[in-house]
């Protein structure tokens, strides 16, 4: 008992399916065993070159072609060079390239969700602390010289990026904050570049 990928790929592209491809995929081994040297010589190329090009180009078909309308034109791209990378370079370059590709999607598409939730002055988050009437009142005059951001999920290097922006808008406003404070409780985990 062995796996053959090949075996599988070539029986499932010619419909074989049931325990009656297996017994005659063990008879035709048999017979190989025996009169390979004959079937070779006596089999036309044209044809043994004809199945090689059916059963490659119904995995490709199947496994490239048919997915252009499932997936977005960058995944299928990515794919598609993966087969084009393959065929020119070999399998270990394929591999390396579909490990970065892979993983600057994700990084991309990770930076893309919303790093802060909510952006407000002194007036939308107070302390829960109570203060009598003229604290209250202080804080009511100075409420937009304070701002609090809140952060949620993983902060990187890609959605960093996005707390800058906001910092850059509020500093930007006519009355510019002069305190803002970064409310890190919903963050997961901050790599060092975010930090830096």
């Amino acid at each position: 008992c062995y796996i053959s990928a090949g075996n599988t790929v070539a029986a499932a592209s010619i419909g074989a399916r049931g325990p009656l491809a297996r017994l005659v995929v063990i008879a035709l081994l048999a017979v190989g065993l025996v009169y390979a040297r004959q079937i070779v010589t006596l089999t036309p190329t044209f044809a043994a070159t004809a199945l090689l090009v059916y059963i490659g180009y119904s995995i490709l078909a199947r496994w490239l072609l048919a997915q252009r309308r499932q997936q977005t034109l960058a995944d299928w791209s990515i794919a598609a060079s993966i087969v084009v990378v393959t065929v020119v370079f070999g399998i270990l370059p394929a591999i390396a390239l579909g490990i970065v590709a892979a993983s600057l999607i994700f990084a991309v598409s990770y930076a893309r969700l919303p790093v802060v939730t909510s952006l407000k002055d002194l007036n939308g988050r107070r302390s829960t602390v109570d203060r009598g009437p003229g604290q209250s009142e202080v804080l009511d005059r100075e409420a937009d010289k304070v701002l609090t951001l809140s952060l949620r999920g993983f902060v990187f290097f890609g959605s960093v990026e996005q707390v800058l922006d906001h910092v850059r808008a509020a500093l930007a406003r006519p009355n510019t904050p002069q305190t803002i404070l970064l409310d890190f409780r919903r963050v997961s985990a901050m790599d060092s570049a975010a930090l830096a």
